[in-house]
Protein backbone atom coordinates (compact mmCIF):
# COMPACT_ATOMS: atom_id res chain seq x y z
CA UNK A 1 0.00 0.00 0.00
CA UNK A 2 1.45 2.88 -1.10
CA UNK A 3 2.24 6.26 1.45
CA UNK A 4 0.10 8.99 1.05
CA UNK A 5 1.67 12.46 1.35
CA UNK A 6 0.57 16.36 0.50
CA UNK A 7 3.19 18.66 -0.67
CA UNK A 8 2.90 21.93 1.59
CA UNK A 9 4.54 24.99 0.91
CA UNK A 10 6.77 26.33 3.79
CA UNK A 11 9.14 29.36 4.02
CA UNK A 12 9.16 29.40 -0.03
CA UNK A 13 9.98 25.31 -0.38
CA UNK A 14 8.02 22.45 -1.24
CA UNK A 15 8.09 19.32 1.11
CA UNK A 16 6.64 16.17 1.32
CA UNK A 17 4.75 15.53 4.52
CA UNK A 18 3.05 11.51 5.30
CA UNK A 19 -0.14 11.43 5.87
CA UNK A 20 -1.08 8.28 5.83
CA UNK A 21 1.66 5.47 6.78
CA UNK A 22 4.10 5.85 9.35
CA UNK A 23 4.45 3.06 10.64
CA UNK A 24 5.21 1.68 7.23
CA UNK A 25 7.87 4.60 6.00
CA UNK A 26 9.51 3.83 9.83
CA UNK A 27 9.48 0.00 9.12
CA UNK A 28 11.40 1.02 5.55
CA UNK A 29 14.05 3.53 7.85
CA UNK A 30 14.85 -0.06 9.75
CA UNK A 31 14.70 -2.33 6.69
CA UNK A 32 17.52 -0.08 5.08
CA UNK A 33 19.58 0.61 8.34
CA UNK A 34 19.98 -3.12 8.42
CA UNK A 35 21.14 -3.36 4.88
CA UNK A 36 17.96 -4.07 2.70
CA UNK A 37 18.09 -1.85 -1.08
CA UNK A 38 15.02 -0.09 -1.26
CA UNK A 39 15.61 2.74 -4.18
CA UNK A 40 12.01 3.90 -3.93
CA UNK A 41 8.84 4.25 -1.53
CA UNK A 42 5.74 3.98 -3.46
CA UNK A 43 3.81 7.53 -3.06
CA UNK A 44 0.08 8.80 -3.38
CA UNK A 45 -0.21 12.32 -3.26
CA UNK A 46 -3.41 14.28 -1.89
CA UNK A 47 -4.33 17.71 -2.86
CA UNK A 48 -2.88 19.86 -0.90
CA UNK A 49 -5.44 22.74 -1.38
CA UNK A 50 -7.29 23.78 1.36
CA UNK A 51 -4.87 21.15 3.53
CA UNK A 52 -3.13 23.12 6.37
CA UNK A 53 -0.26 21.55 8.48
CA UNK A 54 -2.73 21.98 11.76
CA UNK A 55 -5.07 19.72 9.36
CA UNK A 56 -2.12 16.96 8.88
CA UNK A 57 -1.65 16.94 12.83
CA UNK A 58 -5.43 16.61 14.17
CA UNK A 59 -5.48 13.94 11.37
CA UNK A 60 -2.91 11.40 13.03
CA UNK A 61 -5.87 11.33 15.55
CA UNK A 62 -9.06 11.70 13.71
CA UNK A 63 -7.87 9.77 10.60
CA UNK A 64 -5.92 7.03 11.78
CA UNK A 65 -7.44 3.62 10.84
CA UNK A 66 -3.95 2.45 11.14
CA UNK A 67 -2.10 1.63 14.59
CA UNK A 68 -3.61 3.56 17.27
CA UNK A 69 -1.66 6.41 19.05
CA UNK A 70 -0.63 5.92 22.49
CA UNK A 71 -2.02 8.17 25.32
CA UNK A 72 0.92 9.92 25.06
CA UNK A 73 1.01 10.30 21.33
CA UNK A 74 -2.14 11.36 21.50
CA UNK A 75 -0.55 13.94 24.16
CA UNK A 76 1.90 15.01 21.66
CA UNK A 77 -0.63 15.55 19.19
CA UNK A 78 -2.33 17.57 21.35
CA UNK A 79 0.65 19.57 22.16
CA UNK A 80 1.66 20.50 18.52
CA UNK A 81 -1.91 21.85 18.04
CA UNK A 82 -1.74 23.81 21.40
CA UNK A 83 2.15 25.37 19.55
CA UNK A 84 0.14 26.45 16.57
CA UNK A 85 -2.09 28.92 18.63
CA UNK A 86 -5.24 26.39 19.13
CA UNK A 87 -6.74 26.59 22.55
CA UNK A 88 -8.03 23.91 23.93
CA UNK A 89 -11.61 23.76 23.57
CA UNK A 90 -10.95 24.01 20.09
CA UNK A 91 -8.70 21.06 20.29
CA UNK A 92 -10.95 19.26 22.12
CA UNK A 93 -13.78 19.81 19.39
CA UNK A 94 -11.63 18.91 16.85
CA UNK A 95 -10.32 15.53 18.09
CA UNK A 96 -13.59 15.26 19.82
CA UNK A 97 -12.03 14.75 23.05
CA UNK A 98 -13.39 16.63 26.03
CA UNK A 99 -11.71 19.63 27.07
CA UNK A 100 -10.74 17.94 30.39
CA UNK A 101 -9.18 15.07 28.38
CA UNK A 102 -7.05 17.83 26.34
CA UNK A 103 -6.30 19.48 29.59
CA UNK A 104 -4.78 15.97 30.93
CA UNK A 105 -2.71 15.05 28.01
CA UNK A 106 -1.16 18.57 27.97
CA UNK A 107 -0.24 18.17 31.41
CA UNK A 108 0.87 14.53 31.01
CA UNK A 109 2.94 15.88 27.52
CA UNK A 110 4.83 18.46 30.38
CA UNK A 111 5.50 16.20 32.78
CA UNK A 112 8.85 14.66 34.19
CA UNK A 113 10.69 12.57 32.14
CA UNK A 114 10.72 9.81 34.62
CA UNK A 115 6.61 9.85 34.64
CA UNK A 116 6.45 9.95 30.67
CA UNK A 117 9.35 7.05 30.86
CA UNK A 118 6.47 5.27 33.34
CA UNK A 119 3.72 5.81 30.91
CA UNK A 120 5.22 4.81 27.67
CA UNK A 121 5.98 1.48 29.89
CA UNK A 122 2.69 0.71 31.08
CA UNK A 123 3.88 1.52 34.61
CA UNK A 124 1.63 4.42 35.12
CA UNK A 125 -1.74 4.47 34.06
CA UNK A 126 -1.76 8.55 32.26
CA UNK A 127 -4.75 9.70 33.90
CA UNK A 128 -3.16 8.07 37.57
CA UNK A 129 0.16 9.93 36.62
CA UNK A 130 -1.28 13.01 35.88
CA UNK A 131 -3.49 13.00 39.36
CA UNK A 132 -0.31 12.03 41.52
CA UNK A 133 1.13 15.06 39.65
CA UNK A 134 -1.63 17.63 40.58
CA UNK A 135 -1.74 16.30 44.16
CA UNK A 136 1.61 15.66 45.27
CA UNK A 137 3.74 18.40 42.55
CA UNK A 138 7.21 18.39 43.12
CA UNK A 139 7.12 14.97 45.43
CA UNK A 140 4.93 13.09 42.83
CA UNK A 141 8.25 11.22 40.82
CA UNK A 142 8.91 10.02 43.72
CA UNK A 143 5.81 8.87 45.31
CA UNK A 144 5.43 7.02 41.98
CA UNK A 145 8.71 5.20 41.96
CA UNK A 146 7.89 4.05 45.89
CA UNK A 147 4.53 2.62 44.55
CA UNK A 148 6.17 1.01 41.28
CA UNK A 149 8.46 -0.52 43.65
CA UNK A 150 5.49 -1.43 46.13
CA UNK A 151 3.50 -2.85 43.10
CA UNK A 152 6.80 -5.23 41.78
CA UNK A 153 7.52 -6.55 45.37
CA UNK A 154 3.65 -7.79 45.19
CA UNK A 155 3.96 -9.83 41.44
CA UNK A 156 2.40 -6.64 39.71
CA UNK A 157 3.74 -4.07 36.64
CA UNK A 158 1.75 -1.29 37.50
CA UNK A 159 1.21 1.27 40.25
CA UNK A 160 -2.25 2.31 41.43
CA UNK A 161 -3.59 3.43 44.34
CA UNK A 162 -3.09 0.11 46.39
CA UNK A 163 0.92 0.28 46.55
CA UNK A 164 1.27 3.87 47.08
CA UNK A 165 3.13 5.20 50.30
CA UNK A 166 0.14 4.99 53.25
CA UNK A 167 -2.06 3.21 50.97
CA UNK A 168 -2.17 0.36 53.48
CA UNK A 169 -2.92 2.64 56.59
CA UNK A 170 -5.61 4.08 54.16
CA UNK A 171 -7.29 0.99 53.48
CA UNK A 172 -7.38 -0.24 57.25
CA UNK A 173 -8.78 3.50 58.68
CA UNK A 174 -11.49 3.00 55.49
CA UNK A 175 -12.45 -0.75 56.35
CA UNK A 176 -12.89 0.37 60.04
CA UNK A 177 -14.23 3.63 59.50
CA UNK A 178 -18.24 2.77 60.28
CA UNK A 179 -17.25 1.05 63.42
CA UNK A 180 -15.29 3.79 64.77
CA UNK A 181 -17.52 6.02 64.13
CA UNK A 182 -20.10 4.05 65.69
CA UNK A 183 -17.93 3.48 68.72
CA UNK A 184 -17.72 7.73 68.92
CA UNK A 185 -21.64 8.11 68.61
CA UNK A 186 -22.36 5.46 71.60
CA UNK A 187 -19.59 7.00 73.79
CA UNK A 188 -21.06 10.70 73.06
CA UNK A 189 -24.42 9.16 73.53
CA UNK A 190 -23.77 8.00 76.55
CA UNK A 191 -25.11 9.65 79.94
CA UNK A 192 -22.22 10.15 81.62
CA UNK A 193 -20.08 11.88 78.96
CA UNK A 194 -21.99 14.91 79.75
CA UNK A 195 -20.06 15.06 83.20
CA UNK A 196 -17.06 14.40 81.86
CA UNK A 197 -14.12 17.61 82.11
CA UNK A 198 -12.62 18.75 79.36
Amino acid sequence: KPLEVVVLEEGGQSRLVVTDGHCRLAAVKIAIAEGAEIQQIPCVALPAKGTSLQDLVAGLVTSNTGKPLTTFETALVCKRLFGYGWKEAQIAERLAFGEAYVNMLLELVSAPLSIVTMVQNGEVAATFAVEMMRKHRDQAVEVLKQGLTAAKAAGKSRVTNAYLPGAALKKLVKRQADSLYETAKSITQDPGYTSLSD
